[in-house]
């Protein structure tokens, strides 16, 4: 990484922050007196919100994508075949990736919803965790249904290459029938991907520490992130150590 680009990446964050911090701040100032506990009706109705927000945006790139699918097929004989193919295979990426999307936010909101519905609320917000509860399994359901309904598209338009969710590895499955320079794509992509979530651990780890050092401290959350950070490293070396073994 260039220099150019780690201070743009730098300058960015900042004013992201700044920014951020800005509109929480005037949130809070604007809103205090309305709301002088911090929320309307129970302690995470705003973590409630985002996550419905981040689930409905998702559904609607879902849709969006599902719909730019359709009119390319229906676009058959305006553009020459590679041209074609190209774009159903882009599309069918998003797809497939806006499911997957979908399926992370959806099961932390069930995770979220079962933990406080377990928790034995107060009268007074039972409701309010039952219906929360409700809309997460349904939520999850919804987004099950979307991942089959995206991975059947993707079969029916390439079946030389097939994507079983119900295999016990589909990812190892699907990556065998990849051609030569598809592998290599992936390859590349993986190691991007290693190599990022190294500054994403980094990152999270600082700002647990800047948290626990201004705020208030758990151990719990660094000890998950640390965890986390050192299983990837652990997997990373058992996998190039089995690539000398057979070199």
């Amino acid at each position: 990484m260039t220099n150019k680009k780690l201070f743009y990446i730098g300058f960015f964050t900042a004013m992201g922050c700044l920014i951020l911090g800005g509109v929480i701040g005037a949130s809070v100032a604007i809103f205090e007196n309305y709301f002088p506990e911090g929320y309307i009706v129970f302690s995470y109705d705003l973590l409630y919100a985002l996550l419905t927000l981040g689930i409905i945006s998702l559904f609607i790139f879902f849709f969006k994508q599902l719909i730019s699918f359709n009119n390319i097929l229906r676009e058959k004989r305006k553009m020459n075949e590679d041209e074609q193919g190209r774009l159903l295979e882009k599309t069918s990426f998003k797809l497939l990736y806006s499911t997957s999307f979908m399926i992370v936010v959806s099961f932390m909101w069930l995770a979220i919803a079962v933990g406080h519905y377990k928790a034995d609320p107060p009268i007074e917000q039972y409701w309010y965790v039952t219906i929360t509860l409700v809309f997460a399994v349904l939520s999850f359901l919804l987004t099950g249904f979307a991942q089959y309904y995206a991975v059947k598209i993707h079969n029916k338009q390439f079946p030389d290459r097939k994507y079983n969710i119900f295999s016990p590895d589909p990812q190892k499955e699907y990556f065998k029938q990849l051609d030569e320079g598809e592998k290599y794509q992936t390859y590349q992509a993986s190691f991007s991907v290693f190599r990022k979530m190294g500054f994403v651990f980094c990152f999270a780890l600082g700002g647990l520490l800047c948290y626990g050092s201004f705020v208030q401290f758990h151990i719990v959350p660094i000890l998950l992130v640390g965890g986390l950070w050192l299983t990837m490293y652990i997997i990373h070396y058992r996998e190039s150590k089995k690539q000398y073994q057979v070199s």
